[in-house]
């Protein structure tokens, strides 16, 4: 985890650090602050890839909005160093305007990327058929004949992300049931084509999603199922105390209070074998726990 840096410095390296951490927080805010990075823009115009990445995901992925990223597209156009890096937000927008990605050109993971920008801009909107509709045509195309190892794991990474924006956002019975969906999809995309892991990630995402649903059952082995691929592989203090987190959610809820603590306790043991800079994340995660538990 990294500290939040100052939004507003000369630096656009810096200033997109400070962008990725708060986008999640606060996207208005960061929305509000992006013409800053116009001069910036300017100065260092290599850095065009790495704005147009985030514009993507906080513009299209975020928020659903296709028209407020084509000013910046408009702008990158003018700069050879963004060529290569335009082709997917482009694809991601005209996929928000109800685009087919089956028609849309370019090679396959990059259409499978901008399908999983855009259906979690579509699930922003409400618009939760659309986006399923959208993440069921990258499957199709990863699953197909133009499909590779590097589609995979894009696919993989398309549902995963999809599944953690829903995780943190609000959400009708349709989304629950979508997000479900998503994370148990990219458990399976994962296994295929990542390492343990991605996939002990991946049942730390799926745990915290099915205790989000109310499903403790599920969720509880789900969250063992991550703490024991930890254990297979000797992780490290990070993986294991947020696997401990998920289990807590899980027992939290069954309604189990006294073995949520339990948990807890085991991920405060984590805690303290943190390096400085990922502590005080992870210390306001368990403190919510904690205050959950006390509720």
């Amino acid at each position: 985890m990294t500290q939040n840096k100052d939004p507003m410095t000369d630096d656009l390296s810096a200033f997109l650090e400070a962008a990725w951490n708060d986008h999640a927080a606060d996207p208005a805010a960061v929305v509000a602050r992006l013409p800053a990075a116009r001069p910036l823009l300017e100065r260092e115009p290599a850095q065009w890839p790495a704005f147009l990445q985030f514009a993507e995901h906080l513009l299209l992925g975020h928020l659903g909005d296709a028209d407020a990223i084509e000013p910046w597209l408009a702008l990158a156009a003018a700069h050879p160093e963004a060529t290569p890096a335009l082709a997917r937000p482009r694809l991601a927008a005209a996929l928000l305007r109800r685009a087919e990605l089956t028609t849309a050109p370019g090679p396959a993971a990059l259409r499978v990327r901008a399908a999983g920008s855009a259906a979690s801009g579509l699930a922003t909107r409400g618009e939760t058929d659309r986006a399923r509709a959208v993440l069921d045509a990258a499957a199709a195309l990863a699953c197909g004949p133009d499909g590779d190892d590097d589609t995979h794991k894009a696919l993989a990474a398309a549902y995963n992300n999809f599944a953690s924006q829903l995780l943190d956002a609000p959400r009708d019975a349709a989304a629950d049931t979508l997000m479900r969906h998503a994370a148990e999809q990219a458990l399976v995309s994962w296994r295929a084509a990542g390492t343990w892991l991605h996939e002990e990630r991946a049942l730390y995402l799926l745990a915290r999603c099915t205790a989000a649903v109310g499903d403790a059952a599920a969720a509880e082995a789900h969250a063992r199922a991550c703490l024991a691929l930890c254990a297979a592989h000797e992780a490290d203090a990070f993986e294991r105390l947020y696997g401990h987190e998920a289990l807590v959610h899980a027992l939290l809820a069954r309604g189990d209070r006294t073995q949520a603590s339990a948990a807890l306790s085991d991920a405060h043991e984590c805690l303290a074998q943190l390096p400085a800079d990922q502590q005080p994340e992870a210390r306001q995660t368990l403190a919510a726990l904690q205050v959950r538990i006390e509720a």
